[in-house]
């Protein structure tokens, strides 16, 4: 019985450490929870990338704009960022100084009612001028600390922006699997490699 309840004790520390924040990262549900500006909107590349099926992805066409999804519930932490960034394939590679970019930036609620812009927590941005092959699939990310915002309060919101801006040269720029999780604190992670010494000591 012990046994049982060291692993369901594991399995909800685990499950409270990577829980994904961000909604429909991998974009197969209809960009649920995020909203287009410009020339954006979901593409099907279950042919190219890999060959892998379903996969859809948001994407901006030749032009300023993107999407972008509010996260609430930050709460002080630590946190990581990781994002595909799919390169337009064949006529649509990207060239000269067009940027597809992701980039996280954190708010605070404040005593007025409304967000206010804390500071950008990270940014991923690949341009043409870093000459990326078509069709190619670039994996990235960044690890960033939330502390207690100004107000005090605990109430913040991260929002992930994934956008491009056409400061020239041509080209598409794509985004997949958007992610946004807490990091273990150590106490956790001291826990969770106590639990597995328990569970060694009962085999």
């Amino acid at each position: 019985m012990k046994k049982v309840l060291v692993i369901l004790a594991l399995l909800a520390v685990t499950g409270i450490a990577s829980a994904e924040l961000v909604t429909d990262g991998d974009f197969e549900n209809g960009a649920t929870g995020w909203a287009a500006w410009n020339n954006a909107g979901i593409a099907d590349h279950t042919a190219d990338y890999g060959g892998t099926a379903p996969n859809t992805d948001a994407g901006v066409w030749w032009t300023d704009g993107g999407v972008a999804q509010e996260v609430t519930g930050i709460v002080p932490g630590d946190y990581s960022f990781s994002i595909d960034t799919l390169i337009g394939h064949d006529a649509f590679q990207l060239t000269g100084d067009r940027q597809v970019i992701a980039q996280v930036d954190m708010f605070h609620w404040n005593d007025g009612g409304w967000w206010d812009y804390w500071y950008t927590a990270g940014v991923v941005s690949v341009s043409g001028l870093d000459s990326p092959a078509a069709d190619s699939v670039i994996s990235d990310g960044f690890d960033f600390t939330v502390t207690t915002n100004p107000e005090g309060d605990w109430t913040e919101m991260a929002k992930v922006y994934l956008h491009m801006v056409d400061a020239g040269g041509s080209g598409n720029g794509y985004w997949d699997n958007a992610s946004i999780t807490a990091v273990p604190e150590p106490a956790t992670m001291a826990l969770l490699g106590l639990g597995g010494l328990l569970l060694r000591r009962k085999k």
